[in-house]
């Protein structure tokens, strides 16, 4: 789904890679082509949305091509629109299919072997944050000495900060996470500062247009693709220039990370970078770039950065900082992207309701979530129809009370000359509020025919089973993800 899970796949396997993006719009072109003999691999499926995966669905199916697509459901789903991974698990229709594009390999014993981490406790650990149990993993951490308190938001960044410049592992492989960009500003400004202060960084470059600080030593994160025209080590003309061959324009992919090697003010203003990019070149060298500001794209600090953006990524060290915007699917992915040590930092006033809103899902619906119903009795069970279904039984059960009111006033023992017109008018009130209560829950009805008559065909497609059951405990479960 993005430029580096791919770039990263490619180096790991050694094979040419790319993004959902870039292959349909070269399928587009004639530039590719799928057929019988084709297997298109899809890595980290769960961050695809559903309007690149429904196309691509399609080409996989009018060509004969094999689609396989791996991922974990329980991390972050697509920014985009669609959760289409979680809902694929959960069509165990597709199993059942000789046509079908996907094998739910749920039983495969190498489904369940996690190889990230390094050690057993952590494997563990990673295993209870995908289940959602949040405090059991906790645990682990915490009797280690891993998970760290802070009073105030002033004392969690200069203990952030401390951690970071003790760690050994070199920049591009330790990282600080956060779940919001606020948090991540924050965070890059104060180790910015103690980095400099102890000589990690050195010097101080403005860009001309937003003013932002660079130094030699800083960590960056190219937001968007950036073009290029050559590689840094071929930046020397060859010889017989007339010969050489131009030099092929390459990309660094939108969310790369790179290391400030050089800084050079030129003559009108404008800064040339050269810096080594933390994915390497096929052959295993490092990889350096020179760019100019001018034509650079959007780029900001990266010593910290976002959950999103570090889903896919793999490094020694990570510094979790989970704040009050969390879910489950955000806590797995920060908690999980070491190979060797995790240090998480929180406040702790927010201790509590960081371990709440870790156990608890991150809701995003497709359409038929909001029309799904039951096919045995037609007794909707979720979405639109369970909403008018709710509103409609109020109005009834308001109109029974009123009448009920109705009939304790004719009924009444006492029935003076004097009490007479207010019992009457009383009766006429209520003729009227059970007349208007009568329409409303008319109208309700007939929307709520207007409405299954219009998702009736959706409905009758085939649901999702929804297995029924309690949780299970922590220890009966099985390692996974």
């Amino acid at each position: 789904p993005s430029n580096k899970a791919a770039s990263g796949l490619g180096r790991e396997l050694g094979i040419a890679t790319s993004s959902i993006d870039r292959l349909l719009l070269d399928l587009q072109a004639g530039r590719q082509a799928l057929d019988r003999n084709t297997v298109v691999f899809v890595d980290e499926a769960g961050m695809a949305g559903f309007d690149v995966m429904e196309k691509l669905f399609e080409l996989a199916a009018q060509s004969g091509a094999k689609l396989i697509l791996t991922g974990d459901p329980e991390q972050l789903p697509a920014v985009a629109r669609g959760n289409v991974l979680r809902k694929l698990t959960q069509m165990e229709a597709l199993t059942s299919s000789a046509d079908a594009l996907m094998y739910l390999g749920r039983n495969l014993a190498d489904w369940n072997r996690i190889s990230r981490q390094k050690h057993d406790w952590a494997k563990q650990a990673s295993m209870y944050f995908s289940q959602g149990y949040v405090g059991e993993g906790l645990r682990e951490y915490e009797s280690r000495n891993c998970v760290h308190g802070a009073m105030t938001a002033t004392h969690l960044g200069e203990d952030i900060a401390q951690a970071y410049l003790q760690d050994p592992a070199v920049p591009a492989q330790k990282l600080i996470l956060a779940t919001t960009n606020a948090q991540v500003k924050a965070l890059n400004a104060v180790v910015r500062d103690r980095l400099k202060a102890a000589g990690k960084l050195h010097g101080a470059w403005k860009l001309p247009d937003t003013g932002m600080e660079l130094s030699l030593g800083d960590r960056l994160v190219f937001k968007e693709r950036q073009p290029i025209e050559q590689n840094a080590t071929q930046a020397k003309k060859p010889k017989d220039a007339k010969k050489a061959k131009p030099a092929l324009r390459a990309n660094i992919a939108k969310n790369e990370f790179a290391t400030v090697m050089a800084i050079t003010r030129q003559p009108d203003g404008s800064l040339d970078l050269l810096c080594q990019l933390d994915t390497p070149k096929d052959d295993g060298t490092p990889n350096l770039v020179r760019l100019n500001s001018r034509a650079m794209g959007e780029i900001d600090h990266a010593f910290a950065t976002t959950v999103h953006r570090s889903q896919g990524m793999t490094v020694d060290s990570v510094f979790a900082v989970p704040g009050t915007f969390l879910s489950k699917e955000l806590f797995y992915v920060m908690a999980t992207r070491h190979r060797e040590r995790l240090n998480i930092h929180m406040l702790e006033s927010d201790r509590a309701t960081l371990l709440a809103k870790a156990s608890q899902n991150m809701t995003k619906l497709h359409a038929w979530d909001l029309t799904d119903a039951q096919r045995a009795g037609g007794q909707p069970t979720s979405g639109i129809l369970v909403r008018l279904q709710a509103s409609t039984d109020r109005l009834f059960a308001l109109m029974q009370r009123e009448r009920a009111r109705f009939e304790a006033v004719i009924g009444g023992s006492v029935r003076t000359a004097i009490q007479l017109p207010l019992v009457q008018a009383g009766m006429r009130s209520i003729r009227e509020v059970g007349s208007t209560l009568e329409g409303i829950l008319s109208c309700a009805s007939a929307v709520q025919r207007d409405v299954v008559n219009l998702v009736g065909g959706a409905c009758n497609q085939g649901q999702p089973k929804h297995q029924a059951g309690r949780k299970a405990q922590p220890e009966h479960l099985a390692q996974s993800r």
